[in-house]
């Protein structure tokens, strides 16, 4: 039975859990609305590098970089092309030169690539090249752990791509730095709210939200900003502000925006300039349940001009209901996402609930887009034991390529090792992976988890720099998805080593 409840807003947080399996649920409970409120709440998405806690949206780790299926992504570099002009497919004979990056897109080095045979190791760039490969090939990457002993096994299903961008996205080691940021900001009266948010550039990462809240009536503001890598960095920030009817923005009354230079454990200051008017549009936003499912949530996300963050402005739905009306900043250049999410009938908030959800990005404040979520990658009969050579099958995502985890739980995360596969088909078989040393302690517990995302036309064209990656990371943090597409989790299929 449908457990009834009212999610009105809040932003969805995605934070990276270390050690944890890509892609999975915390949390997909009822929230409070985003406006003047902490981002605190339940209903989280996430795919790629760790746990959706408490909710705030998705997507990409900042960067402006152009996301067009088959073109090079900026933070990735300008890698290798298909050689000599061959165009993908079956058969043939060739030199495989491809790149290595981990959750945030960041290039790994020393990392072992293996493929028929041969192994190769990562150089500082991420890049890698095996000689003479017959295509269509699988490749495994192997990445040691912080903890002794332990590894992250990768396997790329079907590639003919002779260029291939290999994201390892589940998280690994990474340093995180933190900042607590505060300031004043001009606000609407008793009604006034908004939020700061942070667009980090592409060698730094945001790992977690980039948004701290401005509180209703409230003329400073408060909170942490964090991201990867070096100890300083220099994002853009923005301050939106608003007008607040019944909890929620009504107009919109300011956008500041400068770069700032944060240093890891020294407190900021910022007061935003400002653009004393903001027009306002209004964007409805229709969701279309699949048979036994319902919408749990509606998200719009504001992206300004350049910026590679977009946050959520709103979010939530009333249970049962598929239409949610925003009211949307209408700044030049800017553009917006829509995102629809829905669960099963009998979905009562756990913490690995299957659900599907679709997103449309590039809107314009005053679209009106229908989204139309695709149901869960459930698995078919999942087996309780399982080993080398064991089936596991799931529904299918049209255009999907699929992200299939096995993570050992409890006290196994000590002796067994996690697999990942990335393929274009419905259907897995535990590979022998011992002679690169990866596998599972026999009697020890773990679980099989899918992440599905479309549109793709198959494995070579998620590959590529600006596929499958960039779509993982999309859909992991608090960013709105820079393109549209659908993402769909099966949920936790729970299994015992052989």
């Amino acid at each position: 039975m449908r457990t009834e409840r009212v999610s009105t807003g809040g932003a969805r947080r995605v934070h990276t859990t270390r050690g944890r399996t890509a892609g999975r649920l915390a949390s997909l409970a009822a929230c409070a609305w985003i406006a003047g409120t902490p981002f605190a709440c339940g209903q989280a998405f996430s795919a790629g590098g760790g746990d959706a806690m408490a909710p705030d949206g998705s997507a990409e780790a900042g960067g402006d970089a152009t996301t067009t299926e088959g073109s090079t992504d900026a933070r990735l570099g300008d890698g290798p092309q298909l050689l000599d002009g061959i165009s993908l497919g079956d058969g043939g004979v060739g030199t495989v030169q491809g790149k290595v990056v981990d959750d945030y897109l960041l290039p790994m080095a020393g990392i072992g690539v293996h493929c028929q045979g041969q192994t190769a190791t990562t150089a500082t760039d991420g890049t890698f090249t095996l000689a003479a490969i017959t295509r269509p090939y699988s490749v495994t990457v192997v990445v040691p752990q912080a903890t002794a002993g332990r590894k992250h096994g990768y396997v790329f299903e079907g590639v003919s791509r002779f260029d291939p961008t290999l994201q390892l996205a589940a998280e690994q080691s990474q340093v995180t730095q933190t900042t607590m940021l505060s300031g004043t900001v001009s606000t609407g009266g008793p009604s006034g709210a908004g939020m700061v948010f942070a667009d980090f550039p592409a060698a730094t990462p945001a790992t977690l939200s980039p948004t701290i809240p401005i509180e209703i009536g409230a003329a400073l503001y408060s909170g942490s900003l964090s991201w990867c890598g070096h100890s300083t960095a220099s994002p853009t920030l923005y301050a939106l502000q608003w007008d607040t009817t019944s909890n929620l923005p009504s107009s919109y009354t300011a956008l500041g925006s400068s770069m700032q230079t944060l240093t890891d454990g020294v407190a900021s200051l910022w007061t935003p300039g400002q653009i004393s008017t903001v027009g306002s549009g209004s964007m409805t936003v229709t969701v279309t349940p699949s048979s036994g499912y319902f919408a749990v949530d509606i998200g719009v996300y504001f992206r300004p001009q350049g910026a590679g963050v977009a946050v959520p402005i709103q979010h939530g739905v009333h249970t049962g209901s598929t239409m949610s009306t925003v009211v949307t900043p209408d700044v030049a250049g800017a553009t917006f996402v829509a995102c629809g999410l829905q669960v099963l009938d009998g979905y009562d908030g756990g913490t690995t609930s299957p659900f599907g959800a679709a997103c449309s990005a590039g809107l314009g404040p005053s679209a009106s887009p229908t989204l139309q979520p695709p149901p869960a990658t459930l698995f078919a009969s999942p087996p309780s034991t399982a080993g080398v050579g064991s089936v596991f099958d799931y529904a299918a995502l049209s255009g999907g390529v699929y992200f299939v985890s096995f993570s050992p739980v409890g006290s196994a995360a000590t002796t067994s090792d996690a697999l990942f596969i990335v393929t274009a088909g419905t259907q897995v078989t535990i590979p022998d992976l011992s002679g690169v040393l990866v596998g599972f302690h026999g009697g020890d517990a773990l679980t099989a988890e899918v992440v599905g995302i479309a549109p793709f036309s198959g494995i070579d064209e998620a590959l590529a720099p600006a596929g499958f990656a960039e779509r993982m990371t999309d859909r992991r943090l608090d960013t709105g998805p820079s393109t549209s597409g659908s993402l769909a989790y099966s949920g936790v299929a729970a299994f015992t080593a052989q």
